[in-house]
């Protein structure tokens, strides 16, 4: 999620939740820096990790489309 979305996020849960205090940008992206990320380069049987991400927001498939028959 864009560190954006996040403190919008955060900006409108604290309206609701009263006394929680919303993060601004450079708070969240400073915060979010500092958070150790490590990734195996394989897998216990010694095989490499592949990932894929797609963050286009084009369907593949036809799921979850209301109002189209399935056939």
């Amino acid at each position: 999620m864009p560190y954006r979305h996040v403190e919008g996020f955060s900006t409108a849960l604290s309206r609701m939740l009263l006394g929680l205090q919303s993060a601004d940008y450079t708070t969240l992206f400073r915060k979010i820096q500092q958070v150790p990320l490590a990734f195996p380069a394989a897998n216990a049987e010694g095989e490499e990790i592949v990932v894929a991400v797609d963050s286009s927001g084009i369907k593949v498939t036809k799921r979850g489309k209301l109002g189209v028959p399935l056939k």
